[in-house]
């Protein structure tokens, strides 16, 4: 069966939504399927950007099932496809059947295929892609049905999750921790705690989420929700809430309601103003509002949120920083990133529990006399970090702090310089090509670790410098990374490393580093 969904916008235009849903009818009896359709399409390879054939079934038996769900199905798969492999995914620590590329021998997860096919196949037609037939000789108990009852969720909160996938098209699994970039949910103690359903092309705000009454952390980031309901409300336990990147119009007043909300995160949204109802969140520990429309003035009340350690403003016109900002007690870092933002209350200098402090820099700005003592306090020095010298000739590293340019966020795309990296396996976290390799044929170059850039505990991004005159090598590059970037905990798996662009006639990679 195949559903159409249409919109009439104001001028009325008739506008096809983004993703089309097409569902096929739920089977309750699995015998009555005769075959599995097998669909097959050409898939940009994440890593080294080749196109290649990619395949899976999709069908709808009370979830919706792809490529790693049904094992029968998996291994015919295999049987017919050369390219359909058993590989160990190390993002999952586990063996799985799977595409993956020949060229890089890059994984493409199970998921990142079901997500391709709700929102590229379907709204084309999934029958312009059937390439073969496996006759079906399933029971029940090989598929994953009660996929959400086995958690011991009660039949509210199961019925709000099925609802739920048949907007976005796949089923939603269960992970430890809430991401930016695939749907997922947490459990705890048969309760749904958690929910992501970033990069879904949500066109709406789905109402079968305030069913999901023990929510604590919301993530509905990249879609393209432009007002949240009253039953929003329900959500009575919301810690965390991530709304950015939506085209949200007006300030959703509603969320104000939830005076639990300790994290709240507005990046890249439509709103023109913030209501005075935003000092109802008296329990907001960190609040990110970054890049909208001109809000000036920002609310009163905002200068009243005592339970505030971390307020981060930046890339609009906010007008300026009353004195009252000293309210804010409890403030243990601060970003004001503002084109009009020409002069700092001296009430700054009452924040005693400040330990990072940054803002928008002019020659004319006025600066109190005792705030500017605090910046000279927070400014850490550069240090130059040298390689022990375990070959003949010395690299020089240093970890940069480096002032954002809203130019440096901009890819060079007329200077095309993807090296031979995404060809390496990543394996226990060390390069398996040869360290004599020398790979870079310039003799200075600027990683910017993508942990780095994303982390809310880092102001400004810190970019690594490795300098060794005759080109930098791989052993260079291995030796830099594992002497002096950080920790970042779970995240240690080098996905990506492409050229970004050129700052200071110094070239700058970008090191997406995954979990």
């Amino acid at each position: 069966m195949e559903f159409l969904i249409i919109f009439i916008n104001k001028d009325k235009k008739f506008k096809l939504n983004y993703y089309l849903i097409m569902r096929q009818e739920i089977q309750k009896d699995i015998s009555t399927i005769k075959r599995f359709k097998v669909y097959k399409w050409m898939y940009k390879c994440k890593r080294c950007l080749t196109k290649l054939p990619v395949v899976s079934y999709y069908f709808h038996h009370e979830h919706f099932h792809c490529i790693g769900d049904v094992l029968k199905l998996d291994k015919e798969l295999m049987r017919i496809y050369s390219f359909i492999e058993e590989k160990y995914d190390k993002s999952q620590g586990r063996k799985l059947i799977t595409n993956w590329c020949p060229h890089c021998e890059l994984i493409i997860g199970n998921k990142s295929i079901a997500v391709n096919i709700a929102k590229k196949l379907i709204p084309k037609g999934l029958q312009i892609y059937e390439d073969a037939l496996i006759q079906n000789d399933l029971i029940l108990m090989d598929l994953k049905t009660n996929k959400y009852e086995k958690y011991g969720l009660d039949s509210q909160q199961v019925k709000a999750l099925k609802d739920i996938e048949e907007i976005i098209g796949f089923t939603i699994v269960a992970k430890k921790r809430i991401t930016s970039f695939l749907p997922g949910i947490i459990i705890e103690n048969n309760q749904v705690i958690g929910l992501s359903l970033s990069y879904c092309n949500l066109q709406s705000f789905p109402e079968s989420i305030c069913n999901l009454t023990q929510l604590k952390k919301l993530n509905l980031s990249f879609n393209g929700i432009k007002s949240i309901p009253e039953c929003f409300k329900k959500l009575e336990h919301l810690n965390e809430l991530d709304l950015s990147r939506n085209p949200l119009f007006p300030f959703p007043e509603v969320i104000t309601q939830l005076k639990s909300i300790k994290k709240l995160k507005l990046i890249i949204n439509s709103f023109t103003k913030i209501p005075e109802s935003i000092g109802n969140l008296t329990s907001l520990e960190d609040l990110a509002i970054h890049r909208f429309a001109k809000i000036s003035p920002l609310p009163k009340s905002l200068w009243n949120l005592t339970s505030l350690k971390r307020l981060s403003i930046k890339g609009s016109r906010i007008g300026e920083i009353p004195e009252s900002i000293g309210n804010l007690k409890s403030l243990e870092y601060l970003l004001l990133d503002s084109k009009d933002l020409n002069s700092l209350p001296e009430s700054i200098s009452k924040l005693k529990l400040l330990k990072e402090f940054n803002f928008s820099y002019k020659e004319s700005m006025d600066i109190p006399e005792s705030v500017q003592k605090i910046v000279k306090r927070m400014q850490k020095p550069k240090v130059l970090i040298k390689i022990k010298k375990t070959y003949s000739d010395s690299v020089e590293i240093e970890f940069k702090r480096i002032k954002m340019d809203p130019k440096l966020c901009i890819k060079d795309n007329d200077k095309i310089q993807r090296e031979e990296i995404h060809k390496w396996e990543w394996e226990d976290t060390k390069w398996e090509k040869l360290d004599e390799d020398i790979v870079f044929t310039y003799d200075e170059i600027y990683v910017i670790p993508s942990v780095e850039v994303s982390s809310s505990n880092r102001p400004l991004p810190r970019w690594l410098y490795i300098k060794r005159i005759g080109g930098i090598r791989v052993k260079d590059l291995k030796e830099a990374y594992y002497k002096y970037l950080p920790n970042y905990g779970d995240y240690h798996f080098f996905e990506l490393f492409e050229y970004m662009y050129d700052y200071d006639k110094i070239p700058v990679y970008y090191l997406f580093i995954g979990s």
